[in-house]
């Protein structure tokens, strides 16, 4: 009887204790839902551009200027993203005519930007290239997890009326993205990374290339004829072809000057490089060939060196026009 009596009252201690533990998690468990449901809620913001004008190509100075007008449509009140923004790529801005209205549920917001942006130019296939302007804008205030953006592209274009003076506009789009950078600029609740929203204004631009083209070799063209030029002159005037050639061939050096000059600095080799060194090459070869012609005739056979130099013009302008069907192609 008493170990009866003894295993009666261990169960009924067991059975209270495990009650009253139970009774006591409840509260925790609904604690943990509280945090669960108080986590920050994702906003959307819309925001759409309006390009009213593209100028300032500098390609020495890597930029571009911009103006256009951005807005931003939003529900929650506490948001300010006409404030809360910047432009990752500019050298400078300004923001105008602020406004900012509630539209039904919604709110409305718009300014005006003028913005100097920085740009890498992409100059390969100089002078016939073409471009894509990038103007990155970011949230500055609110990560990821409690913002990002969608682009309003139904409403978003480039004014009819803006030109570019030696360029076409093929392409405008808005591209969202979330950009992740590697520190979390010390936000006690962030580890290791932090991510902010972000859209990217693009813009491609073709080069109208036929009368810069022409422009920038002219020069260089006129310097290669004159190198020609020496093989219509008799295989004795040795002096004067010699002449004729490094006259040449300093002013293919100097149209490279003049090109350069209207460049970044680059480490690139270029169409122009390509262009200007195959000229070179081609008029010391010239000079070459002059010195072999007047071999020539000094041996006695001017039919032969005649022959020889209509040879060398011949063959030197088919190998300047083929080079440059390689480079343009």
């Amino acid at each position: 009887m008493k170990f009866l009596s003894y295993l009666f009252f261990s169960l009924a201690f067991l059975f209270l204790f495990s009650f009253s533990t139970f009774a006591q998690t409840k509260p925790v468990a609904k604690d943990t839902a509280a945090v669960v449901d108080d986590k920050p809620h994702k906003d959307t913001v819309m925001v759409g551009i309006y390009v009213t004008s593209i100028y300032n190509l500098g390609f020495a100075q890597n930029d571009f200027g911009m103006d256009f007008w951005i807005w931003y449509i939003y529900k929650d009140s506490t948001l300010a993203p006409m404030t809360t923004t910047e432009i990752v790529n500019g050298e400078s801005e300004v923001d105008e005519y602020p406004t900012t209205e509630r539209k039904g549920n919604k709110i409305w917001a718009t300014h005006k930007r003028t913005a100097m942006i920085k740009k890498n130019w992409d100059i390969q296939r100089f002078p016939l290239d073409g471009q894509t302007l990038d103007v990155i804008i970011e949230e500055t205030d609110m990560d990821t997890s409690q913002l990002v953006y969608v682009a309003d592209t139904a409403n978003s274009r480039i004014d009819k009326s803006v030109t570019l003076n030696g360029w076409k506009i093929s392409d405008f789009k808005l591209v969202p993205s979330i950009y992740t950078y590697n520190t979390t600029y010390g936000d006690p609740t962030l580890k290791g990374t932090s991510s902010y929203a972000r859209l990217s204004i693009s813009t491609k631009i073709d080069r109208e290339s036929k009368n810069i083209f022409l422009k920038l070799f002219l020069g260089l063209y006129v310097a290669f004829l004159i190198a020609l030029s020496v093989f219509f002159l008799d295989g004795a005037e040795i002096g004067a072809r010699t002449s004729l050639a490094v006259g040449a061939l300093f002013a293919s050096v100097g149209n490279k000057y003049i090109v350069d000059s209207s460049m970044p600095d680059h480490s690139s080799f270029t169409v122009v490089d390509k262009i200007h060194d195959i000229t070179f090459a081609l008029i010391l070869i010239s000079i070459v060939f002059s010195i072999i012609s007047n071999g020539i005739v000094r041996g006695g056979n001017h039919k032969k060196a005649q022959r020889f130099d209509l040879i060398c013009a011949a063959g030197l302008t088919i190998g300047y026009l083929v080079a440059h069907w390689i480079i343009i192609s």
